[in-house]
């Protein structure tokens, strides 16, 4: 799917699907936005090591061969991760049999100077 809005929102699939893999991109095409912040609202997946059954991989660009930013499962609640530029490309594998709540993350567009902290 892609999104092209300022914000908005992604969530996993409904259990029960049969697809193994989903692919999100997110652009914006402001010329004024410094990168897309991604707050995870509700993250539940299988806890395995180095997260080898469900997974969301997240790159820093618009496909798979963008750097990436984290491999992520387990429990999160609350988390951001922040984009270098005006794209973000979300992976999401599933493969266990147990399948738990899957995800919500929300987006949107931020500008330079929004996210300083002191």
């Amino acid at each position: 799917m892609e999104f092209n809005n300022s914000a908005g929102i992604i969530t996993s699939p409904p259990a029960g699907s049969n697809q193994a893999q989903c692919f999100w991109r997110v652009h914006t095409s402001n010329a004024n936005a410094s990168g897309i912040l991604l707050t995870f609202d509700q993250f539940i997946l299988a806890n395995t090591l180095n997260c080898s059954t469900d997974h969301l991989t997240i790159y820093d660009g618009p496909n798979e061969q963008s750097p990436v930013i984290g491999k992520y499962c387990g429990l999160m609640t609350g988390e951001t991760v922040i984009s270098n530029g005006t794209s973000l490309y979300l992976k999401f594998y599933f493969s266990s049999a147990e399948r738990l709540a899957g995800f919500q993350i929300q987006y949107e567009t931020v500008y330079l100077g929004e996210l300083l902290t002191f």
